[in-house]
């Protein structure tokens, strides 16, 4: 009975498949749609007038963080960040024999993704408006401005954030590892998320975002298939147990 009830009230596996594949995707598109511009030299910190070169290099780095690309492609983060404890969530309960190793997975991602949600607001907004407040002449001072919203507290919840979803998809692959579902998907899941780091440049992010996403999906068509197999041997068991009380 308690197995029923389980499984009454346990999301739908196909809808985490789905969660689950939206998220690699989401999470491939953000690196190339998110625009990309030059460090900003940290002389610039410390100086009211920027030299010419030096002011190139902010109004580069200020209209890229004012384009509407900029935050299109953080919403898309977000809801990536969103969507993969979901998936998690389904591949843990979809996965039998691991003991308490998957849902820890899930707990880890969970509370990865959370921080890092945190992290991703601050730069779709914040950043946007530290750069509009430059555009506007208000200040010379752009990565002043940058760093008040990069602040000590932000890059400590980003560390935080980092870990957990690393040690969640270390700790889901480890769990997969056993359950029938490619080992192969989980490894390129948990070694994509291992590897997301914002601080990387623009190459290694797109191959790390592609990894996630063929990783993601991988595991999403897998746990469809596994979902499509149970529910057609049950149907099969349902019919034969009908046929064989009709028969008695």
């Amino acid at each position: 009975m308690a197995m029923l009830d389980r499984a009454a009230t346990a999301p739908s596996p196909r809808l985490g498949a789905v969660a689950l594949a939206s998220a690699g995707l989401l999470f491939a598109a953000f690196p190339l749609i998110r625009p990309f511009f030059a460090n900003l030299p940290p002389a610039i910190a410390s100086s009211t007038v920027p030299i010419a070169a030096d002011a190139a290099t902010l109004t580069n780095a200020a209209e890229a963080l004012m384009s509407p690309a900029w935050v299109v492609s953080h919403l898309l983060a977000a809801a990536a960040l969103v969507l993969l404890p979901l998936g998690a969530l389904a591949l843990s309960l979809a996965i039998e024999g691991s003991g308490h190793r998957a849902m820890a997975a899930t707990v880890l991602t969970f509370i990865g993704s959370g921080l890092l949600l945190v992290v991703i607001g601050g730069e779709a907004f914040g950043l946007p408006a530290a750069a509009q407040a430059y555009a506007a002449g208000e200040s010379v001072a752009l990565v002043v401005l940058v760093n008040r919203v990069r602040n000590p507290a932000l890059f400590a919840t980003l560390l935080l954030g980092l870990v957990g979803l690393a040690a969640g998809g270390i700790t889901l692959a480890a769990a997969i590892w056993r359950s029938g579902l490619p080992r192969a998907a989980a490894v390129l899941l948990a070694f994509g998320l291992v590897l997301w780091m914002p601080l990387l440049p623009q190459v290694p992010r797109i191959i790390d975002g592609l990894v996630i996403g063929v990783g993601s999906c991988w595991l999403a068509a897998a746990l469809w298939r596994r979902e499509t197999a149970h529910t057609f041997a049950s149907t099969a068991r349902g019919q034969s147990t009908t046929s064989f009380g009709k028969a008695g």
